[in-house]
């Protein structure tokens, strides 16, 4: 259903403009509709119906992660800047940040993050089991969703590089490609203008373009690139071939001549297709523009110049400018025509001033309509670049810089602006530019037609012819409503968005470093480190002032040369008494001679095998641009862990000549420490017995209500004289200690936290004003949030009680008591109107408290190899030795959902500290680290995640009870990180849609170790099913119910259980099944 939103009616006589306000509350989509011929308000003729999209109030999003590729166990950095409009910084913008996997699982979010604030950073440990491909950085504002690609591979961008033969300052290439924008349609008769863009390490380069009809070569010009890019005319084109094709060879490299011309780039120009012989051609933003630059503009036309003439640009479907140029009012007045190449050729020359809001790419569509309303027209895209002369960043003018080398930066840029000096690596096909770089796709079109070219500018076109009615003042309306869906009949093409930089072809960034130029700087200088690796890296700065907006700076090329490069590598893990080959290549990157001086060193429990020492020396000469392997065998002869360290050292040398001269009569060119690490295990095979045993100390659970004051009894320990309780209550927690089950005036009461949680005090009798014997001021001495830890102790004849899990410490009351009264009986209570939990322990000899583990040690084995592991946590779930997997860990251990979930176990130390409060004793510190580790565990847990939003082992099959468990996980991690709630409503969509037409949840065959299903009997089966909806009930009603179909799932589950009390008598589902029943009323 659509709504009005707004309606303007304008008359027009020829041509004219109807403006049409935008209400403030409209927002998503919405259709314009254009009516014609209206004579009265109900009388009117449809003209034209489009879709409009309305945009909020950011333009663009910057998402600039530091690289562009990573490895599992690596952690992510990327930053975010929020720009309006007028590409400045937003204001008042809050938005969502968060990180989607392969599967479009969000790992991980930041809610309500404020992005008016500037340049806004942030960083995301991945797992080392997470998942590999391409992952998506999102920043969500009103709307409108901006992403950033990110690959997570296994790939080593560094390490698993070999050296490399010719050094990186000195390497030479030339790579030549079509610029992007250039038109990939020729109309016949008019010229064709182009552009080649070269990407080189040489200041200047000469090109050779050739245009070919089939084979034939039509047309041949040169061009001179010395600024990365240059421009080239095709006189008009004669050819009637459907493709023609451009060729571009290398001809000179800094006016050297070239023997053998190499064809570096080829594209094919397909033949524009019209009903229509007359074309327009618009020349003159074949280059890359500027803000605030005069732009000059050329419309050529093949028909004479008769029409008024209609210029646009628009920018991401905004037009950004509208002119026109009236048609003359006589023959003489018109532009001449002029001969090209034998045909009569029309132009007419006008220009506009380039604005920043056309950054980064902008259509400029002419047109005029011919008196049969037939449209001509042409559009072309042009590059508009930030840059801005007042911003710029000055380097020393080196050849190159050593690795981590001190460089001294002076940046100007105007005062009162943010500015960002960013350091980054340009990948293969990059200019390390801040650039946008679009998709080719958006630049090539068919074979031609009219709506094209106002479908390429964002815009549509309706022809219809008009018929007066009404009299001679016939009035045109426009309407704006609201929809829901996409509007039908509408023509337009929406635009893909284009970021002002995130196009960039930049894959590795070593620096980004804000700060605010104030006022009285005009110049700032700085002092960073050079890129730890070698290659060709470009340093600009990025600035946003109150004045312009955003600007970059022109790019400084810094080139990082290492004259000596060092790897190897060392296996993960070895047995004691293995040997290992290990492989030191060493690289010469000088044109010149050098010697070298390797100090191999092993440490302790390690040796080579050469010299049975602990390190081993190497002298050798390299020639120019030369390299060598130095292969060592490395024996390890006790377990740990193992480190090797390389420390070579390169001296130059004037000749190649052998001579008796040592390394320290020359100079030191490079020095290269490097190190890599070994774990190694005992010898033999490595066994592990695990014994698993399960305390129950026989908690016992007292809630006391707040409708009456009455006492609950348990009886008290018979092997001690005292007992430590737990209590939630806002005040007034009585115990008793009485020898009869009931309360009577000879028993002891205990009164903590009364009088409004400040005073505690020991009487006797069954009355609350009964005698006192003893009393103390408690101020804040129970929680009604937190339970408090506290004991009660009757032995050696007095009656005490205190703080803290220890008896006889931190005593807060005591009294002689009477020795004829034997205490059997404990009573809980609390006062009117407060209700009060208790949880007590029971020290009984058949408590369970005490277990022996008996854990036998294989035989045959190495002495002085065993050792054990005790671990100790509450719940079911056991804790693991390590959160990252470890060399001798089986494969199962590893990969199973179990081992999965059992890494969630910081989620019990972070429960247990909610509930200690102030009174943790665990370090903040370590608390942050559990909660980044919940993180990263989560990316490992979704490895297990089906397409359905099923959990289970198995590749394909999901698991009812896994699946359960791993939704009860994400409902107590969602209190400590953000957990994508697309994820937890789909888990809940799959249980929900298991359950059957009783209520009931039956298991999977990836739930239970049967044999066959026909082994079960019908009880066995319904145990299954009570026990499985039990489970299901549970974490439902922990999770919580949030809708309608919650509620009903639940009210289901309750009657299957409520119906099948009776008929179950197996204990575990029994039990399970009470527990939930309880919690389900």
């Amino acid at each position: 259903m659509t709504q009005l939103l707004a309606e303007v009616s304008q008359e027009i006589r020829g041509h004219g403009i109807v403006p049409l306000a935008v209400p403030t509350e409209a927002t998503g989509s919405c259709i314009l509709q254009t009516l014609v011929n209206c004579s009265s308000a109900d009388d009117c003729s449809l003209q034209s119906n489009s879709e409009l999209r309305l945009v909020g109030s950011v333009r663009d999003i910057i998402i600039r992660p530091a690289r562009m590729s990573y490895r599992p166990g690596e952690t992510v950095f990327f930053w975010v800047l929020a720009l309006d409009h007028d590409l400045r910084v937003a204001s008042d913008i809050i938005g969502s940040v968060f990180v989607r996997n392969p599967a479009g699982t969000k790992v991980a979010l930041w809610e309500e993050v404020a992005l008016d604030e500037g340049v806004r950073s942030f960083s995301m440990a991945l797992s080392e089991e997470a998942e590999l491909g391409n992952w998506q950085v999102q920043v969500q504002v009103e709307a409108e969703v901006f992403t950033s690609i990110l690959n997570i591979s296994l790939a080593d961008e560094i390490s698993g590089v070999a050296v490399p033969e010719v050094a990186m300052a000195e390497e030479h290439y030339v790579e030549l490609r079509f610029g992007h924008e250039m038109r990939r349609l020729y109309k016949p008769g008019l010229p064709f203008v182009g552009k080649v863009e070269a990407v080189s390490t040489e200041k200047s380069v000469r090109v050779r373009v050739k245009v070919y009809d089939s084979t034939t070569a039509i047309y041949s010009q040169d061009i001179e690139i010395t600024s990365g890019e240059g421009t080239f005319t095709v006189p008009a084109i004669l050819a009637d071939s459907e493709i023609i094709t451009l060729q571009a060879e290398l001809v000179s490299v800094e006016g050297k001549e070239i023997d053998s011309h190499y064809v570096l780039a080829r594209e094919p120009i397909t033949k524009w297709n019209s009903s229509s012989d007359c074309y327009l051609l618009i020349e003159g933003l074949e280059h890359t523009l500027q803000p605030d630059e005069e732009a000059h503009v050329t419309v050529l036309s093949t028909c004479p110049c008769e029409r008024d003439l209609h210029y646009v640009v628009t920018t991401e479907g905004h037009i950004t400018y509208w002119s026109q140029a009236l048609r003359p009012d006589s023959l003489d007045e018109a532009p001449p025509a002029q001969i090209i190449d034998g045909a009569a050729i029309c132009r007419h020359n006008f220009s506009f001033i380039v604005q920043a809001v056309m950054a980064p790419v902008s259509h400029l569509l002419v047109y005029y309509v011919t008196d049969t309303g037939e449209p001509i027209s042409d559009v072309i895209t042009f590059d508009v670049r930030l840059l801005h002369k007042q911003v710029s960043v000055h380097v020393e003018e080196r050849k190159y810089w050593y690795p981590a080398q001190t460089m001294a930066v002076d940046m100007q840029a105007e005062p009162g602006a943010l500015v960002c000096l960013i350091g980054g690596h340009a990948g293969p096909e990059g200019k390390g530019t801040a650039e946008t770089q679009n998709s080719k796709s958006s630049r090539h079109r068919g074979s031609g037609s009219i709506e094209l070219d106002f479908a390429a500018a964002g815009m549509a076109f309706f022809q219809r012819r008009c018929v007066k009615k009404g009299g001679p003042r016939s009035e045109s309306s426009t309407q704006l409503y609201c929809q829901g869906g996409s509007a039908a009949n509408s023509r337009t093409v929406q635009e893909r968005h284009s970021s002002v930089v995130g196009g960039t072809t930049i894959d590795q960034l070593w620096l980004w470093e804000c700060f605010n130029f104030t006022g009285d700087m005009e110049k700032h200088s700085l002092t960073i480190s050079a890129p730890e690796e070698p290659g060709k890296w470009s340093l600009w700065a990025l600035t946003l002032s109150p004045s312009v907006g955003l600007r970059f700076s022109s790019p400084q090329s810094v080139t990082v040369f290492r004259p000596l490069q060092v790897e190897f590598k060392m296996p993960a893990s070895l047995r004691v008494g293995e040997a290992v080959e290990v492989d030191v290549k060493i690289g010469n990157n000088i044109n010149s001679c050098m010697d070298v001086t390797a100090l191999l060193a092993l440490s302790e429990g390690a040796h080579f095998l050469s010299n049975g020492m602990l390190y081993v020396t190497e002298k050798l000469r390299l020639g120019p641009h030369g390299a060598t392997s130095l292969v060592v065998r490395v024996v390890v002869t006790s377990s740990g862990l193992k480190n090797m360290t390389a420390e070579v050292s390169g001296y130059g040398s004037d000749s190649c000549q052998e001579s008796g001269n040592s390394p320290g009569n020359s100079s030191l060119v490079g020095s290269v420490l490097r190190s890599a690490a070994v774990l190694v295990h005992p010898e033999g095979i490595v066994r592990t017995d695990t014994e698993s045993a399960y305390f129950c100390a026989n908690e016992n659970v007292v809630i006391s209500t707040s409708e009456n004051f009455r006492y609950e009894f348990v009886s008290a320990p018979r092997n001690r004289a005292g007992v430590v309780f737990e209590v939630k209550v806002k005040e007034g927690a009585h115990i008793a200690l009485s020898d009869l089950r009931y309360t009577s005036d000879r028993m002891y009461q205990i009164v903590l936290g009364d009088a409004g949680n400040t005073m505690s005090w020991i009487g006797r009798g069954k009355h609350g004003f009964g005698v006192r014997l003893v009393s103390a001021q408690t101020p804040h001495l129970l929680s009604e949030t937190s339970f408090q830890t506290l004991w009660v102790t009757w032995d050696r004849g007095t009656v005490a009680v205190g703080k803290g899990p220890l008896l006889h410490n931190n005593t807060l009351l005591k009294w002689r008591m009477d020795k004829k009264l034997k205490v059997q009986h404990i009573g809980f209570a609390s006062g009117w109107g407060h209700m009060a939990e208790f949880r007590m322990w029971n020290y009984n000899d058949e408590a369970g408290f005490s277990q022996v583990l008996h854990l036998d040690v294989p035989r045959s084995v190495v002495p002085g190899s065993e050792q054990g592991t005790l671990l100790i946590a509450g719940g079911l779930a056991l804790p693991v030795t390590s959160q990252l997997h470890q060399p001798g860990l089986g494969l199962g251990e590893s990969t199973s959902l179990a081992a999965a979930v059992s890494r969630f176990t910081p989620l019990l130390v972070l429960e247990h500290m909610a509930e200690q409060g102030n009174n943790s004793n665990i370090n903040p510190l370590d608390q942050s680290e559990m909660i980044s580790r919940l993180s990263t565990q989560l990316q490992a847990l979704l490895h297990f995640m089906k397409p359905d939003f099923s959990f289970g082992d198995h590749h394909r099959l999901g698991s009812h009870s896994n699946t359960v468990s791993v939704l009860e996980l994400l409902a107590k991690t969602q209190s400590y990180i953000s957990v994508d709630p697309v994820l937890v409503s789909g888990i809940k969509r799959w249980i929900q849609q298991r359950q059957a037409d009783d209520g009931g949840f039956s298991p999977l065959p990836t739930d239970v170790a049967l044999s066959t299903p026909r082994n079960l009997s019908g009880s066995h089966m319904l145990d299954h099913q009570v026990e499985m909806t039990a489970e299901t009930l549970v974490t439902l009603l922990q999770v919580g119910l949030e809708n309608e179909v919650d509620w009903e799932t639940m009210l289901q589950a309750r009657y299957f259980l409520e119906r099948n009390v009776f008929r179950v008598i197996s204990p575990c589902p029994l039990s399970l099944m009470t527990y939930a029943l309880i919690l389900g009323k």
